[in-house]
């Protein structure tokens, strides 16, 4: 992640003295939830173990951008964002922070429009589990799974030369976190994976 990091804000110094780019803060909330995923389970009442009713988990985002535009109607928009993710379920809530490293095509539909797509990489930054049923709090960073990869598209309608609003869809590819089941002789027997999904909408202020 690092590396990647580092990589992309070379690239946007380079562009910086190539074309023309300008640099945003942002941010939001977001609609939170999860996918599940059963595996290896034959039994339909350990398949559906984990739908219970479900809630929008309500988070936030913030952090800054570098819109570079290449030519003509297309440009590239690198991003280091602080995103919330989570789930809450059966009156638990989990929220998981990561910092998200966004790599955005951007491509002008209209001259307030423009449709933005393209892979997120993420890294967990801590995260808490809250029971509402009995009142406590805990760290459970070591049970997510540290780094995810995800897909990201959506519009952005320019309301000023300076502010923009937005609206995206997040899919992971990978899982956030896993329940596994074991049999009798203690042996895996499968399990259930969870899948970040989320819809953010947010303002954007243009710097420069």
């Amino acid at each position: 992640m690092r590396k990647i990091l580092l990589l992309v804000v070379a690239s946007v110094a380079f562009w910086s003295a190539k074309a023309q780019v300008s640099f945003k803060i942002k941010g939001g909330a977001n609609l939170n939830g999860m996918a599940e995923k059963p595996f290896d389970l034959p039994d339909a009442k350990e398949r559906s173990a984990f739908s219970g009713k479900k809630m929008t988990n309500i988070g936030f985002h913030a952090g800054a951008a570098a819109n570079i535009k290449v030519a003509g109607r297309f440009g590239f928009q690198p991003e280091l964002v602080l995103f919330q993710r989570g789930i809450y379920q059966d009156k638990i809530r989990v929220n998981v922070n990561y910092l998200d490293l966004p790599l955005l095509a951007d491509v002008s539909l209209h001259k307030k429009i423009n449709v933005q797509f393209g892979p997120v990489l993420s890294y967990v930054l801590w995260a808490r589990g809250y029971s509402y049923v009995k009142g406590k709090r805990a760290d459970v960073t070591d049970g997510i799974e540290p780094f995810n990869v995800g897909v990201t598209g959506g519009l952005v309608f320019d309301v000023t030369e300076k502010i923009a609003v937005y609206a995206h869809y997040y899919n992971s590819f990978l899982y956030t976190w896993d329940v596994s089941y074991r049999d009798e002789n203690n042996l895996p027997r499968g399990g259930v994976e969870f899948y970040n999904r989320n819809i953010s909408l947010g303002v954007a202020y243009q710097l420069n």
